[in-house]
């Protein structure tokens, strides 16, 4: 009897009983599909490793779904799935980030590939000077060793890659050493950054050290340069057009079953569906800082809010919680675009 040694070894382990049956329950839903015994084998021993992985390299296995694309969500869920977790996000470093994400111990550190506008074989010449004749020390260490293109130094800095090596020196200082020698213009916002390929000699100039840049406007760099902000989660920046409403946090959601209540959300994935009569509705995926959650939008539901469905600014979800056998859902009744 499969399911007395499943629920004996589980108790043996502490698991409270409703888990073990909802967990039980998602098992035998499988049944249904009736995969031959290879193929079926096959998929278990992926997900035992995968399981293995992430319980006891959580780093380096959340490095490795985000380097390859893999799975359904996207970089943004992963990374706050992995700070859920408990692990660290740093920033990428000019002397400690390859092209891919890299886990190690309790952090991960972000990879190049993650910066818009950055070209790879400019990241290949930059690791293999680095590999070949050791860290760059500054800034001007930097601009001698490669004269970089000026675009490309642009979008180092304004990610925060020197921000190790600089000492005292702010970002918008590091900027003004490269635009003394090449001065294009004020720069508002990286989209202009791009058409700009001018090689760039380090300067010997003694030049002025600017403030750094304010807070909020940190956070737009990394909006714009990773498609999301590094240092908070993007729900922060909302906080004070939410204070004064009842939300129900994603982690407490399935304790208001059959009620009918508030949720915020930041949209991660959109799965089109249609009902049997051939009504397009939409099943989505929403996260707040404490954790994913599903919401379905029924036909005349989607029909009235779907095209406010956007995933750079919050929404306000008011609807039923239901449960079946194996998930719980906020049938949704009414959405609001925040800010």
């Amino acid at each position: 009897d499969y399911q007395r040694q499943f629920v004996d070894g589980a108790r043996a382990r502490g698991v409270d009983a409703r888990t073990i049956e909802r967990v039980w329950a998602m098992t035998m839903s499988f049944a249904g599909y009736s995969f031959c015994k290879p193929h079926s084998a096959s998929y278990a021993q992926v997900s035992f490793k995968s399981a293995y992985l992430r319980a006891h390299f959580p780093a380096e296995f959340m490095a490795a779904v985000i380097s390859n694309q893999g799975g359904f969500y996207s970089t943004f869920a992963y990374l706050s799935e992995a700070r859920r977790m408990g692990l660290t996000v740093l920033s990428p470093d000019i002397n400690a980030s390859v092209w891919a994400y890299k886990g190690v111990g309790t952090t991960i550190r972000m990879g190049f590939m993650q910066m818009k506008g950055i070209a790879r074989g400019f990241i290949d010449r930059l690791l293999e000077e680095r590999h070949r004749h050791g860290v760059f020390q500054s800034l001007h260490d930097f601009l001698t060793r490669l004269n970089p293109e000026q675009a490309q130094t642009r979008l180092l800095i304004m990610a925060g890659c020197f921000d190790t090596i600089a000492g005292e020196v702010t970002r918008p200082g590091l900027l003004w050493r490269v635009y003394a020698d090449h001065p294009t213009g004020g720069i508002s916002s990286l989209k202009s950054v791009a058409h700009h390929t001018t090689p760039l000699i380090p300067t010997a100039r003694v030049l002025p050290i600017p403030n750094e840049y304010a807070t909020e406007r940190l956070i737009q760099h990394e909006i714009e340069l990773f498609g999301f902000p590094l240092r908070c989660h993007p729900l922060t920046l909302y906080a004070k057009h939410l204070q004064d409403l009842q939300i129900t946090p994603a982690t407490e959601m399935a304790a208001h079953i059959g009620r009918r209540i508030m949720m915020i959300g930041w949209l991660i994935t959109e799965k089109a569906a249609s009902t049997k009569h051939g009504e397009p509705m939409e099943f989505i995926t929403l996260e707040d800082t404490t954790g994913l959650y599903d919401a379905t939008l029924f036909p005349e539901i989607f029909q009235r809010y779907g095209p406010l469905l956007t995933n750079e600014r919050p929404l306000l979800l008011e609807g039923l919680v239901e449960e079946d056998s194996t998930t719980t859902t906020l049938t949704v009744r009414h959405i609001q675009v925040v800010g």
